[in-house]
């Protein structure tokens, strides 16, 4: 099981069907004690040292910091970071009031007031580069971390310790090891992270490790890792999560994960006293399908040492163990025919849509070519037209089986039907590398210029809502007037008179606001005993969700990252400790973190 919500009596209760727990200490470690600990350990008899004891396993970030301290920055000894790797390997620290484990690659792109640049998207623009300032995972998120770092090896080493001693876990669960990812900014930590895991099983021989993903380590340092952890977790195996339909759908990575599984990890899991496999995937306990997934998981692993888990991504519920989320289904066969209608293919339902629970939600569409038999994923980008037929894109010529599955309560339908293409039809090569870009009331729609024609078709809905298509001459295009905070599902395809073309995979987008607010109207700082007096209010029907306080020692480099302040404050005191002459602003931030231009700024002497 993996949880990192809070405790209660009904979170202990369910625990105990496990026999493994991972959990999160939380803030602060304001998730855990002693006693927790203990009693969980102690399982249904509460008694330690009885077959049903549970093994507590604590989460540990090694490769990211989620608790930095946003104080004033200072120019103390420690504090002579962000440090920043050149292309040749070597460091270079930045100097600028924080601790120099923090990594700093990435800088953000400035006008010529000094204001950050902001996307389309309603991020921030970044480039490769350094800008004094640690580098986050995300606009609000964690910061990433130089493992090589012997502070914060020694930093993680107390950590460990005080779980282990002080609140007698069972073991630690290592996680964003992926920050040396080969694909992100800091590979050349690779290494580094390899030799950091061996020194922790060094400091702690006789303690549960379990690594979270860092599944590139295992194409060089296999071996060495095998003999070192105990368990390996492989997050998001098959499935990862789709926050506008809430439910689990196939990761797009999933062929590469089986390659990784397949050839670097299975080998180890097979041999004598190898790590364990655990694989937590995303997977919703509602959706009609989570039994197909579960069956692809089973014939993946079979043979191996495994355990799996299915949760949502945030992990503040404790879901039911496999094997009761999975109820046997009675099979039923039910009939339905298919042909092609306008360069797509058309689905009878009529015998499925007069059920008085019908919902597409718990309709499977899978197809395979009749020579092989060998049914692939399911279609994601099916789409009702009326209550007895459903839609997908056509396919390249083929003889094809069809299969519908659809659940309802404990019983399976299912129907299979042939469908041939003629292959006498001109066909258009699908248009490729689509990208779409959330914007503010609308979409942006971009892809690759087509070698055959210079139109395209766009179909577009909300969810939920009715069919729409744009047709565009060129290969960008935005889609205006839809609504914030609600999801589209688009396709794109190559549009030729008397040529069929195919949609590509449908791809959901949520526009968004990307509107930045308005700043604040701070009033000039006072100082009284190196105490900051602070007075400020936000612009009028502003849409404000809190605001950012910078204040920047001139002697560093500019801008900090702020201290971050309610939006019903209108005032604030701040301790500055060490003399010096600083820069004091604010920003605004609304509900979708978009954060403002800056305030007048002033400047205070600190004696």
């Amino acid at each position: 099981m993996v949880y990192y919500g809070s405790w209660g009596v009904i979170e202990k209760s369910k625990a105990l069907d496990f026999d493994l727990i991972i959990l999160h200490p939380g803030k602060n470690n304001r998730n855990i004690s002693k006693e927790l600990v203990l009693y969980l350990k102690a399982g249904r008899d509460k008694k330690l040292g009885t077959p049903d004891d549970i093994k507590i396993i604590a989460y540990v970030s090694i490769g990211e910091d989620e608790n930095m301290m946003q104080s004033v920055r200072s120019n103390r000894k420690d504090y002579d970071g962000p440090v920043n790797y050149q292309s040749e390997g070597k460091s270079k620290k930045m100097y600028n009031g924080y601790r120099d484990w923090y990594l700093d690659s990435i800088s953000f792109e400035r006008d010529k007031d000094d204001e950050v640049i902001w996307g389309e998207n309603g991020l921030p623009i970044s480039k490769i580069g350094s800008d004094g300032i640690p580098d986050e995972n995300g606009k609000w998120g964690s910061f990433y971390i130089d493992v090589s770092n012997k502070s914060w090896q020694q930093s993680i080493n107390r950590q460990i310790s005080w779980l282990k001693n002080s609140l007698k876990v069972d073991g630690v669960f290592l996680d964003t090891i992926d920050t040396a990812s080969p694909w992100g900014n800091y590979g050349f930590l690779q290494k580094a992270m390899h030799d950091f895991i061996i020194k922790i099983r060094k400091s702690f021989p006789r303690t549960i490790i379990i690594m979270n993903r860092g599944l590139f380590l295992f194409e060089k340092y296999g071996e060495s890792l095998n003999k070192n952890i105990d368990g390996l977790m492989f997050e998001s195996y098959i499935s990862e999560w789709d926050w506008y339909q809430n439910k689990g759908t196939r990761h797009r990575w999933y062929n590469s994960n089986k390659y990784i599984l397949n050839n670097h990890i299975a080998p180890l899991n097979k041999k004598w006293g190898g790590m364990k496999l655990f694989f937590l995937n995303y997977i919703s306990s509602t959706q009609a399908n989570k039994s197909r997934y579960s069956q692809v998981l089973k014939d993946d692993t079979k043979g191996l040492n495994c355990i799996h888990y299915f949760s949502s991504p945030d992990l503040q519920k404790i879901k039911k163990p496999v094997s009761q989320l999975l109820n046997n289904s009675i099979s039923k066969n039910f009939i339905c025919s298919a042909k092609i209608e306008e360069s797509l293919i058309k689905i009878d339902i009529s015998e499925l849509s007069k059920m008085k629970d019908f919902t597409e939600e718990n309709l499977t569409i899978r197809i395979c070519q009749k020579s092989n038999n060998f049914f692939r994923w399911p279609f994601e980008n099916f789409s009702i037209v009326d209550e007895n037929s459903v839609i997908i894109p056509y396919l390249k010529p083929n003889e094809y089986l069809i299969r519908l599955d659809y659940v309802s309560g404990k019983e399976n339908y299912h129907s299979m039907t042939e469908l041939s293409f003629q292959k006498s039809l001109k066909h258009l090569n699908p248009i490729e590398n689509i990208k779409i870009v959330a914007l503010d009331s609308g979409v942006s729609i971009s892809w690759d210029k087509h070698t055959q024609t210079g139109n395209a078709l766009i179909r577009y809905r909300e969810k939920g809502g009715d069919m729409l298509l744009k047709k565009v001459n060129q290969t960008k295009t935005i889609i205006k007037g839809l609504k914030n905070k609600s999801t589209y599902f688009i396709e794109v395809k190559a549009l030729k008179e008397k040529f069929i073309g195919h949609y590509s995979e449908a791809q959901a987008v949520t526009p968004n606001d990307c509107t930045p607010p308005k700043p604040p109207l701070l009033s000039e700082p006072t100082i009284s005993n190196k105490i900051c007096h602070l007075d400020f209010k936000p612009y009028l029907k502003n849409d404000a969700a809190g605001f950012n306080l910078y204040i920047d020692e001139k002697s560093l480099m500019h801008k900090g990252l702020p201290i971050k302040l309610h939006a019903y404050e209108r005032s604030k005191k701040i301790k500055i400790e060490d003399a010096g002459d600083y820069e004091i602003y604010l920003t605004t931030y609304d509900a979708n973190n978009n954060e403002s231009t800056r305030s007048k700024i002033f400047t205070v002497k600190i004696k």
